[in-house]
């Protein structure tokens, strides 16, 4: 399956593993084409190496490199000159929506909604999206795509295994709410798909 819905990771969904691992492995579902930056990867990069000080420059760099493998054509590029023209709250995230505009995205998914206006994203037909808002919606348009990815990504995550209380712990965890509670809900629906 794929998809011309587009949207991209802001640098604080590639940040934390988790979160991460469950949007890499939505993406792969190709119910929409994920895209980033390498200006979107050397912003959560040394914030990693700054939380954990036992990450090291190249360890890093290896999780990028995995993050890029795992979605094909995930990199937008000949964003920058969009930038100047671009008015935000914060002038460091205008590289995210140029890079969007470029992409011809439909959304940014981040956690800092307020730094992504809707004033001003609508003139681009984009919209930004907190996770969590987003993981719920894709599930109402591709409900079986998103169990099995969100299956997949419980079954990868065996350091140590992760019950299904504790997967639905990680969400809650990771500010992802009524993804929780929506995992909850439909616990035996998720088992039964593994």
């Amino acid at each position: 399956m794929s998809s011309n819905f587009t949207v991209i990771y802001d640098s604080n969904i590639l940040f934390g593993s988790f979160l991460r691992n469950v949007m890499i492995h939505l993406a792969q579902a190709g119910i929409y084409r994920a895209k980033w930056t390498n200006d979107i990867h050397n912003e959560w990069m040394p914030r990693l190496m700054e939380k954990y000080p036992n990450v090291r420059v190249e360890d890093a760099q290896r999780i990028r490199g995995l993050i890029d493998a795992s979605v094909p054509d995930c990199l937008v590029y000949g964003y920058k000159r969009i930038i100047p023209g671009l008015e935000l709250p914060d002038a460091k995230d205008r590289h995210v929506l140029a890079a969007a505009i470029k992409a011809g995205a439909q959304v940014i998914v981040t956690r800092n909604i307020s730094h992504f206006p809707h004033k001003i994203l609508s003139e681009f037909d984009i919209e930004a999206q907190h996770p969590d808002d987003f993981i719920l919606y894709q599930k109402d348009e591709n409900l079986p795509a998103v169990i099995e990815q969100l299956r997949n990504c419980r079954m990868v995550l065996k350091k140590p295994p992760l019950s299904m209380d504790e997967f639905i712990e990680k969400f809650r965890k990771s500010d992802l709410q009524l993804t929780a509670n929506w995992l909850a809900e439909i616990r035996s629906l998720f088992e039964s798909s593994a």
